[in-house]
């Protein structure tokens, strides 16, 4: 079981909250293990996991909403992080620690300070999280800086679009909702009064989609959405010949789109036979999709949409039944992974392999089906 901790800054102290657990949830929703409660978190926005071994990997939920790790916009699903990472959620900043986690690399930038944390502390079992002042926003905002106000749309916008509340029970000590508003004697440098400047700055920069780099820390091993969404390997004669394998994948990528209904794996299949006859194209020296395949871009653009929708309530799913120690859901949901994800070659594929490979080393994965 991981352990590891999250530190934030609350009364001018920094405070913790531990975790004995291979993953938790963060978000704005009353169910996360770890809330913060404001319009620019999402309600579910994150998860920390432990990957086994002394690997933890921030698996971002959120489409719309503000993260950043130590500073840098976040450009990809799956972020390792190290003992001290600084993590960014919306308008509040927490870091990361474990004793079981490497040390950051040399040379990483990182918050030397806690930003966009209240100072109350409630007396009770949990901590009382405040919202940064507004008036403090209003001030440090420049008449072409983002607002606040458009990062809560974004994370509103994306929830709109069928972001669901985590059902996940918490096991574990919760951050409750910051009650006092507009209090009388805030110390403004507790707000950090950079962080409006500065935060929204990265929000720019990650809408903007940066670089290949986007300065997130550089890891070893390459998340779930680094890698090839499939190994696509394909040869032809010549380029008659190639031209006529693309059209013939092409059509039937459009035939597995209208099926799509009728089998659970045909969405993946007609998503591979357009990533087939792309392949083909270039092969034959073709570099562009051509104008009679005028539904390449659109089939494939949905197509990519909904897979990655169905990886990411899948991941959720099975990280809430963890918690619960519900290893038959997880077995089954990894079942439903692999049957919408056929090809083994298929990134979410061998992720659910290796799930399950862990289960089993484990000694959790159920043998019986009931």
């Amino acid at each position: 079981m991981a352990s590891f901790w999250l530190e934030f800054e609350q009364g001018g102290q920094v405070q913790q909250s531990s975790f004995e657990s291979d993953s938790i949830s963060i978000g704005r929703d009353r169910s996360s293990d770890f809330i913060l409660d404001h319009p620019t978190v999402s309600r579910q926005h994150a998860l920390i996991v432990h990957q086994g071994g002394g690997a933890f990997q921030l698996v971002v939920l959120s489409r719309g909403g503000l993260t950043a790790v130590d500073g840098q916009p976040v450009e990809s699903t799956e972020t390792d992080l190290y003992d001290g990472t600084g993590i960014t959620l919306g308008k509040y900043t927490i870091r990361f620690r474990s004793h079981q986690a490497p040390p950051k690399p040399s040379g990483g930038s990182g918050l030397s300070e806690f930003s966009g944390l209240g100072s109350g502390v409630d007396g009770d079992t949990g901590s009382d999280l405040d919202e940064p002042d507004q008036d403090d926003d209003e001030e440090d905002e420049g008449p072409d800086i983002i607002s606040w106000d458009e990062i809560a749309a974004a994370s509103k916008e994306e929830e709109a679009a069928g972001e669901q509340a985590a059902a996940a029970k918490s096991n574990f000590e919760r951050i409750r909702e910051g009650k006092k508003k507009n209090k009388e004697g805030s110390n403004p440098a507790i707000i950090i009064v950079g962080l409006a400047g500065a935060a929204v700055m990265l929000f720019v920069a990650l809408s903007a989609g940066g670089g290949d780099d986007g300065g997130v820390v550089q890891t070893q091993q390459r998340s779930v959405e680094e890698q090839e969404p499939v190994a696509i390997s394909v040869s032809c004669i010549d380029r008659a010949s190639c031209e006529q394998e693309a059209e013939r994948n092409y059509q039937r990528a459009l035939n597995f789109f209208e099926q799509q209904a009728i089998e659970t794996g045909n969405l993946f299949q007609g998503y591979e036979r357009l990533l087939i006859t792309q392949a083909y194209l270039e092969e034959a020296g073709i570099h562009e999709i051509p104008p009679e395949m005028d539904q390449w871009h659109e089939k494939h653009d949905m197509a990519r949409e909904k897979l990655d929708r169905k990886f990411q309530e899948s991941r959720m799913r099975f990280h809430q039944a963890n918690q619960r120690e519900r290893y038959g859901e997880m077995r089954d949901i990894l079942d439903e992974l692999e049957a919408h994800f056929p090809e083994r070659t298929a990134r979410e594929n061998r992720w659910a392999r290796q799930q399950e490979n862990d289960m089993k080393s484990k000694g959790i994965y159920p043998r019986t089906r009931n």
